[in-house]
């Protein structure tokens, strides 16, 4: 893919992911990442995966999200 001019401290936004708690997510929460992760895909033509905490190794490009269990 193509930069998409986006980026977050200088690494483009396509690179990253956005992280959730896999437990007792709020319905509100849940709605927000959704708005997020559509906004992102409307400025930048990028669809961000969203993953929980429990299946995912970290890595550097992570937007995280409540209490989600990162360092």
């Amino acid at each position: 893919m193509l930069p998409s001019n986006f980026t977050i401290n200088g690494t483009d936004i396509s690179q990253f992911k956005i992280v959730k708690k896999h437990y007792n997510e709020s319905y509100m929460v849940q709605e927000e990442i959704n708005n997020l992760q559509d906004e992102i895909l409307e400025k930048t033509g990028y669809n961000i995966p969203i993953v929980e905490d429990s299946y995912v190794a970290e890595g550097d490009c992570e937007i995280i999200v409540g209490n989600a269990e990162r360092q």
